[in-house]
């Protein structure tokens, strides 16, 4: 272990320690020779700080002078106000923004709240919901929102107010931020779930749609009503294995909505709608060939 010095960008001196390190260390075929004693006449070579090391408590610096001109204005103002937390603002939401909406849209949200969240806080994405965020730009970035305005007051009062960043161990300010907006995310996700239900049950239910009870409905849709064909039952049992989102686009359908009108209510674009339909198609298709007396015809 070795201490070392340098200046921050703004001049102001750094002091940090790094663990020393052998760069022939682990060459094929070679061993590390042990280092010899040097002798009195003899002086040390300085240790070389490890450049990773270097940027990281450069980076921790810069933060730590950040919070301290944030807190300042914030005595003078009496608030979140002034320059240095408008830079400070802006680099969380551009951290955030872009992390959460990548995050979200692969599923790797789950893992993260898992991570930092209490036993028993973590999340689970319904597949409906998930199938929504991966597809829709616009939903992941409503999500991603709300999540970060949670977080917003949390980090304010906890890790500048209280103190609880550190910038002599722990996470990076963005990372700390990142961390506090997945504790939230359960919520954000939750209410943002339950807001995009509601919508498409009011959107169902102006045409005379019942969310809840799509295949009994359209045993009694004038279109199939009559029909005696015994391949409808099985269109019906296999609209049973779809989630909600095919329920609703099969049943707005048949009421005569376009792919365009059906993805402004459920979020997602026309040509997303249509594959989803087109797909369930095939999914119909395949059970009736594979049913006893199927007949692809």
């Amino acid at each position: 272990m070795s201490e070392h010095e340098f200046k921050a960008k703004d001049g102001r001196i750094v002091r940090f320690t790094v663990t020393d390190f052998d760069p022939m260390e682990g060459l094929a075929g070679r061993a590390p020779s042990a280092p010899s004693a040097p002798s009195a006449s003899q002086p040390q070579a300085p240790a070389i700080p490890h450049p990773a090391a270097e940027e990281t408590a450069s980076r921790r610096a810069d933060d730590a002078y950040l919070i301290t001109r944030v807190i300042e204005d914030y005595r003078r103002n009496d608030g979140f106000r002034g320059q240095a937390w408008n830079e400070l603002n802006h680099r969380l939401w551009t951290y955030a923004y872009n992390t959460l909406r990548g995050k979200i849209k692969t599923g790797e949200i789950t893992e993260l709240v898992a991570r930092v969240a209490a036993p028993g806080r973590s999340v689970h994405l319904q597949p409906d919901d998930a199938d929504v965020l991966r597809t829709s730009p616009d939903e992941r970035a409503a999500l991603a929102i709300d999540t970060i305005l949670r977080a917003i007051p949390d980090f304010q009062f906890h890790a500048i107010l209280r103190r609880r960043w550190d910038p002599e161990r722990g996470a990076q300010l963005t990372t700390y931020f990142l961390n506090t907006c997945a504790l939230h995310f359960r919520r954000a996700y939750e209410q943002w779930s339950l807001n995009r239900r509601g919508r498409i049950e009011r959107h169902a239910l102006s045409y005379g749609v019942d969310a809840n009870d799509i295949p009994h409905q359209l045993r009694r849709h004038p279109s199939l009503f009559q029909s005696e064909d015994p391949r409808l039952e099985i269109a019906l049992d296999c609209l049973k294995r779809e989630g909600e989102t095919i329920r609703l686009i099969f049943a707005l359908r048949l009421e005569g909505q376009t792919y365009a009108e059906i993805g402004a209510a459920l979020g997602l674009s026309a040509s997303a709608v249509e594959s989803r339909f087109r797909r369930y198609s095939r999914n119909v298709r395949s059970w009736i060939d594979s049913a006893p007396g199927g007949d692809a015809a």
